[in-house]
């Protein structure tokens, strides 16, 4: 997310004036955006740490910082931040302190009794997340005279409709996802109505929680849309609600207190597709009950779902053997979960053959999809990645690790990945046919088979 997405001028800075809790001096500062982080700049005249000082020092940092916008106005709140540096000119006996946070709200009044680092409610939203949903758009720009516009405009505008669905509960959270639906029109030489709307996933409680704990929920959603597109999903607007909620928030309650933009560097910015590509797995293939089973899978298979959601998001910027190497090391971590042998050391084809028999474990005919083979094929060219040995399964190292076999088993990896997952969300089906028309899967199986074959 960035921060020129919410200033006026569209600059990734901010100068403004700093008000500090007790309210007794406002300081010049300068808030701006930095790789990664957030840092807020104050000047430093060497009084700092003075008792009678009425600013605030590196050890006794507020957990929240308003800054007002010298030109729009605006409220920026920085919230949990950390003491970075100090720089001090001793000739001209001034300096300035440094603070960085991966948080800021743009608030719309200051309140020193808030604590901003709980919120009842988080909620997170992007194009790809409505486009997954399946939520469409449309428009009338012919046959729809000025008369009309002006009408639709004047009562109709961004008027909504929101519904909510149920998902379940994660980490103490209640979760949803919160549809709503709005009309706008323009007038002019070209009037026209447009009908649109976004969908928001919704992490709330009916007492505030802490807001890491919202986030783990919300990056867990990018996880699983980032495996199903197979690239870096992240959310494009964030907001933070502070006020309790009343009932459950299916009913709409969710939209009861002031909303609050969030801006996060825990969230990558949000980058529109190269492609219009449509989704392996959408919404109505799992609906409430599969998203709720992607949340209980990421309790109890947090560490390698995230390690193939990282291979996800990054496989542009990864060599083949990184991505071979992951899948291994996700592939060992599911598999010894998943046979029970924690206690007991499996080898990574046995795990690799775990993991597709919990795959199939309803189906008599699993050989149809994957070569009974394949696991000791990944196996050893995973172990010839990591040790230096000469020959494995009658091949030499260096045809394990040859770069066209390397693609192959990076894609028979991702199907195997892609399969597991469907089937503990109740799409195994669906996607195994999606799966099968694209050639570059149908490919790499039939080639890793060709070793397979020569193994055997």
């Amino acid at each position: 997310m960035l921060l020129c997405d919410y200033t006026n001028d569209g600059n990734d800075y901010i100068f403004g004036w700093c008000d500090y809790p007790n309210g007794d001096k406002c300081e010049p500062c300068l808030l701006r955006q930095a790789e990664g982080f957030f840092e807020l700049i104050l000047p430093d005249s060497g009084q700092r740490h003075m008792e009678e000082s009425p600013s605030f020092d590196s050890h006794t940092i507020p957990g929240a910082v308003h800054v007002r916008d010298a030109l729009s106005k605006d409220l920026y709140c920085v919230i949990d931040a950390r003491f970075s540096s100090i720089s001090f000119d001793t000739d001209r006996n001034y300096g300035s302190m440094r603070l960085r946070t991966d948080c800021v709200i743009k608030c719309d009044s200051y309140d020193e009794d808030m604590d901003y680092s709980n919120v009842a409610s988080l909620g997170s939203t992007s194009p790809d997340l409505t486009k997954w949903f399946g939520l469409r758009t449309s428009g009338l720009n012919q046959g729809f005279d000025k008369e009309m516009a002006a009408l639709a405009e004047t009562y109709g505008g961004e008027i909504e409709q929101a519904d909510n669905r149920f998902i379940g509960a994660d980490e103490g959270l209640n979760l949803g996802l919160s549809i709503s639906r709005n009309l706008s029109a323009r007038c002019g030489m070209a009037p026209s109505v447009d009908f649109g709307g976004r969908v928001w996933f919704e992490s709330f409680a009916p007492t505030p929680k802490l807001l890491n704990d919202h986030f783990e929920c919300h990056l867990k959603l990018t996880a699983l849309l980032s495996i199903i597109c197979w690239r870096n999903i992240s959310f494009e607007r964030m907001r933070v609600e502070y006020g309790p909620h009343e009932g459950d928030g299916v009913d709409g309650s969710m939209d009861t207190f002031p909303i609050n933009p969030l801006i996060s560097t825990r969230f990558d910015p949000w980058e529109p597709p190269r492609t219009n590509k449509p989704y392996l797995i959408a919404f109505d293939d799992i609906g409430e009950s599969g998203l709720g089973a992607w949340f209980s899978l990421m309790s109890n298979y947090s560490i390698p779902l995230r390690q193939i959601s990282y291979i996800a998001k990054m496989h542009n910027n990864l060599t083949l053997e990184n991505q071979v190497t992951l899948f291994g090391i996700a592939f060992e971590e599911l598999g010894a979960a998943i046979l029970g042998s924690r206690s007991k050391r499996r080898t990574t084809c046995e795990c690799i053959k775990g993991l597709l028999g919990d795959s199939f474990a309803d189906c008599e005919k699993s050989s149809l999809l994957f070569d009974e083979a394949l696991p000791q094929v990944i196996a050893n060219t995973y172990n010839s990645i990591k040790h230096p040995k000469e020959q494995r399964g009658g091949r030499p190292r260096e045809e394990w690790l040859l770069p066209g076999h390397l693609l192959n088993v990076v894609y028979a990896c991702r199907e195997i990945a892609l399969v597991w997952i469907a089937s503990r969300l109740g799409c195994r089906e669906k996607v195994i046919s999606k799966l099968g028309l694209e050639q570059q899967f149908s490919q790499a199986l039939k080639e890793c088979a060709a070793y397979a074959a020569e193994l055997s």
